[in-house]
């Protein structure tokens, strides 16, 4: 990812509030070393990157719901203006559970590409059928990337948004729930990003760019430097685009080993992720039932 310029925030949980307020701490220390890393890198996500912020993302979320659950707490937070902005936390957490069913719809259907390929490619060399189904996943890739596009954008308002509290105690609640929400949006913001990894362009929806030619004609068998240039959504981009064009000049030399070993990687990749968003989306709507139990106990 592009380099810029990244504003640090800081959070310091009193002891007092809740025994693992240390370890809350430090999970938000944990996931802000991600985040800045991944904004910092000139790679693109890698799918153990986007893992490894699904995780911690989960077990801060699980942290703070146990903040969330303390009596402390929940007295702090009843009382106005706490409550108002407890109902606006709320309302962000349907929008981010709408950007997670996305996001989890759109790893669904790319999953299903992968089968559909690595079936055709098994049943015969130069199959019309694979022509078929490489074609059918490109479309698939520049719709998704629209609709990924406009997701973004919502997400980058919603980061925008500000609270405030005036009592202290609920002050570090706030901030916690703010956390909570801006971490998210990072760590999915940058999901939807490793999703919507460029197409490479060929004959199958345009002209080629330089670097799509340069990886393309030798992606069957790249260097470690390629490698690391494209995620495992581009490496597959790039092979298909090769055999995309094979089969359309009728020529036979490619192998298909490589090609349906790229497209394994990316389904068991896209899998595993889809586990880690599904923990998410789990303990996002945990975190909403214990604010909605807060409003109407």
């Amino acid at each position: 990812m592009a380099s810029e310029h990244y504003a640090v925030r800081s959070i310091s949980l009193p002891s007092r509030l809740h025994p693992n307020s240390l370890r809350i701490e430090a999970e938000v220390n944990n996931l802000k070393a991600w985040e800045i890393s991944s904004v910092t890198s000139t790679l693109p996500f890698s799918a153990e990157t986007i893992h490894t912020g699904l995780t911690g993302l989960g077990e801060f979320c699980n942290g703070v719901d146990k903040l969330v659950r303390s009596p402390v707490t929940q007295q702090a937070l009843f009382h106005q203006p706490c409550k108002e902005i407890v109902e606006e936390a709320l309302g962000q957490q349907i929008e981010l559970l709408d950007v997670g069913g996305f996001s989890r719809e759109v790893m669904m259907k790319m999953r299903e590409h992968v089968v559909n390929l690595r079936s055709s490619l098994r049943r015969k060399r130069g199959d019309s059928n694979a022509r078929s189904n490489v074609n059918a996943y490109f479309c698939f890739k520049k719709k998704v990337t629209k609709d990924i596009g406009k997701c973004i954008g919502a997400l980058k308002r919603w980061e925008n948004k500000t609270g405030s509290c005036s009592a202290p105690l609920s002050d570090v609640v706030i901030r916690v729930l703010k956390e909570v929400r801006l971490l998210t949006i990072s760590i999915f913001r940058s999901l939807l990003l490793y999703l919507s990894m460029p197409v490479i362009k060929s004959r199958v929806l345009g002209a080629w760019s330089l670097i799509s030619k340069r990886m393309a004609v030798g992606l069957l068998a790249p260097s470690e430097k390629e490698s690391k240039c494209v995620n495992e959504v581009g490496r597959v981009d790039a092979v298909l685009s090769e055999l995309y064009e094979k089969v359309s000049k009728n020529e036979m030399k490619f192998d298909l080993q490589i090609v349906q070993r790229r497209l394994e990687e990316l389904g068991d990749c896209v899998e595993g992720i889809e586990g880690g968003l599904d923990c998410i989306r789990k303990r996002l709507i945990q975190n909403r039932v214990t604010l909605l139990n807060i409003l109407t106990s």
